[in-house]
């Protein structure tokens, strides 16, 4: 089967959550002798326009960085440009077309595709609230009112392209949820058929605490809670700095580690630096991809201290493969990751105090929490691993082909 696939993100392009799902999705799917071609906004300006990794045929068109208000303006002409010439260059036709953004339905329509070939969406939060989240927590400062028309526009072209696909796919019940509410009218499956993300559980894996500690220059004795997040309003990172204040008086010994950038930081620093908690948290900044599982192994705790739109969790699932527990907020796709492991590891809200809650709770467990570690691998592997999520995806495109 040809698939072709449009989106915004792939690994290595960006490390973000869905990119690296994709990726490992693509990579085990060309592995089952399907042709698999990528098509891509290229976010990385060293990496050539046409590249074929593991199997997988990239192509990179250039386009407006997300960071600039604008981008909700002139991404689409961009997209309109660009990927209707990717499509018309296309060395053969497609099975199957797997989109990951729905601005790149209209080029499939002006091009015709979509009259011959199922086109299949995917969905993790409306274009509208993701960016009016971010425009409440001051990413766009005094262009946040573009911005705020821009992503009014994004939903209803989104709107118009989900109604038209043959099937739209969230990628959890909570998301599935959002679809329903936000567009009604869009082909989506049943509970049963949902697919989730990712995770490749051979480079995420279980390594020695201790030596892994070592290697990273962290200390062997302290309990270390580890975070990696992009430094965003909706991520409630700033909750989760408040709630070490608490957490602190009662563990003197506790680390924070924060692993991420964006507009925030200074922010956070400056809580960091009000709050007297130089020695107990610490921005790490970003962590590269081959060093990210080893500081997911050597904590004793993963947070996830989300506010809002946490469609699924990429890192939720990374850190299971690793061995480590989870503590997340009930956001999202993240009590249905969690509650099936263990019902604290789900907090009462995303405040601050809800957060020292649950890691008081299982700060005061350490070795209730040890345990759980193996518990964490075990849901990694039979609900997330890149094999298993790769045959779903099979049967499910050999379906929508009948």
């Amino acid at each position: 089967m040809h698939i072709l696939v449009i989106t915004d993100e792939i690994f290595p392009d960006a490390i973000g959550g869905v990119g690296k799902s994709l990726y490992n999705e693509c990579v085990a799917l060309a592995a089952r002798g399907h042709h698999i071609e990528v098509i891509v906004r290229a976010t990385n300006p060293d990496l050539p326009p046409d590249q074929t990794i593991n199997g997988i045929h990239i192509r990179r068109f250039f386009g407006p960085s997300r960071q600039n208000p604008l981008y909700y303006f002139h991404y689409p002409l961009t997209i309109f440009t660009q990927v209707r010439w990717l499509l018309s260059h296309s060395p053969s036709p497609a099975d199957l077309i797997y989109l990951h953004n729905a601005l790149y339905y209209y080029p499939l329509r002006w091009a015709r595709l979509h009259n011959h070939v199922p086109a299949i969406g995917t969905f993790y939060s409306g274009a509208t609230e993701y960016v009016l989240s971010n425009v409440e927590r001051g990413k766009y400062g005094r262009l946040a009112p573009l911005a705020r028309l821009g992503g009014w526009l994004m939903g209803r072209v989104e709107a118009y392209a989900f109604n038209r696909m043959t099937c739209v796919m969230p990628r959890s019940l909570s998301v599935l949820r959002d679809l329903q509410r936000l567009y009604p009218k869009a082909p989506a499956p049943t509970m049963p058929e949902l697919i989730p993300l990712c995770v490749d559980t051979h480079f995420y894996s279980p390594q020695p605490v201790e030596q892994t500690r070592l290697r990273l220059g962290l200390p062997v004795n302290r309990p270390i809670l580890f975070t990696a997040r992009r430094l965003e309003g909706r991520m409630g990172l700033t909750n989760l700095i408040e709630a070490m204040v608490t957490l602190r008086r009662e563990h003197p010994d506790v680390l924070l580690l924060i692993a991420g950038k964006g507009f925030l930081q200074p922010k956070l620093e400056a809580l960091i630096e009000k709050y007297g908690l130089r020695d107990h948290v610490r921005l790490l900044g970003f962590v590269s991809e081959a060093d990210l599982p080893r500081y997911m192994a050597s904590a004793n705790l993963f947070v996830l201290p989300t506010e809002s739109l946490e469609g699924f969790g990429l890192a939720t699932i990374e850190s299971l493969a690793s061995g480590t527990p989870v503590l997340g907020t009930p956001v999202g796709a993240t009590p249905e990751i969690l509650s099936p492991i263990h019902p604290a590891l789900v907090t009462k809200s995303a405040e601050a105090g809800a957060l020292a809650e649950g890691l008081r709770y299982w700060l005061q467990r350490p070795d209730e929490l040890r345990a759980l570690r193996v518990a964490a691998r075990q849901a990694a592997e039979a609900h997330y691993s890149t094999e298993q999520v790769a045959g779903q995806l099979e049967d499910w495109f050999e379906q929508l082909r009948k």
